[in-house]
This record gives C-alpha cells, structure tokens and sequence, in this order.
C-alpha cells in the first residue's frame, strides 16, 4: 500500500514578514509487510499451455495413426483385388484343362490315336485259363 505525507504535518509553520509560508515536502513510503503472492494468471497460463500443448499432440498422433492404418487397408484392398483376379484367371484355366482332359480319355480320341499309330482293331478275343495242377485234390 503507498501512502502520501506532506513535512506541513509534522513541521512546524515558519512565519517570514508576516506571511505564513509552509514548507512542503512530499515523502512517500511503501509498506511492504507481506511477500508478493504468485500471480493467478500464469499458473493458469501454464496449465492451460500445457493442456493445449498435449491435445495438439494427441490430435497430431491420432491423424498419423489414421493416415497410416487407411494406407495399410488400401495396401490390402489392391492386394486383395489382385488375388480375386488371380483365382478367376486359374478357374479359367482350370476348366479349359478340364476339357482337354476328357477330351484326350474319350473313346473316340483313344480309338484315333491307336489308328495313327499304326494299331489294328482286334476281331476275336482269346483269353488263356489257368490250368489247374494236378497235385491239387479236387473234393
């Protein structure tokens, strides 16, 4: 607190040829009993920079976060859509190899390939029976 005195309190008046002349002099003090308290206003600062400070490094953390799992799930959308045509492509594949196949054991095919081969067709079968020993006992 400052408080303002005048000397013409304390002095006393000096009379010069009949006029009253007053001394004045102006002292002043400053009372400074207590400490100065810490201001409020940048703790609160502080605490409010601080807080600021974290909610844009989370908020930049999480926009990483977000850009490098949308990156991944584009990786494995591409790869995904690669694969599909793969397994379309040998399905394909698959059939046309499924036709040959049949194609080459048809009876026709096989009949074709033994004429070109020089093979004749067989007239009358002959099939060999096994003979039965003679050391065995028939009851």
């Amino acid at each position: 607190m400052i408080k303002t005195l005048t000397l013409s309190q304390f002095l006393p008046v000096r009379q010069q040829g009949g006029a009253t002349r007053v001394r004045s002099r102006v002292i002043t003090t400053v009372k400074a009993s207590t400490p100065a308290k810490p201001s409020t206003r940048s703790s609160t600062f502080n605490w409010i920079a601080a807080v600021s400070a974290l909610l844009l490094f989370v908020n930049f953390s999480l926009v990483a976060l977000h850009v490098v799992t949308a990156n991944a799930y584009a990786v494995k959308g591409y790869e995904v859509t690669k694969l599909r045509q793969r397994t379309q492509e040998l399905a394909e594949k698959n059939k046309k190899l499924m036709l040959e196949s049949a194609e080459i054991a048809s009876i026709a095919e096989v009949q074709g390939k033994a004429t070109a081969s020089n093979f004749v067709p067989v007239t009358t079968a002959e099939f060999l029976r096994p003979q039965t020993p003679t050391h065995v006992s028939q009851k």
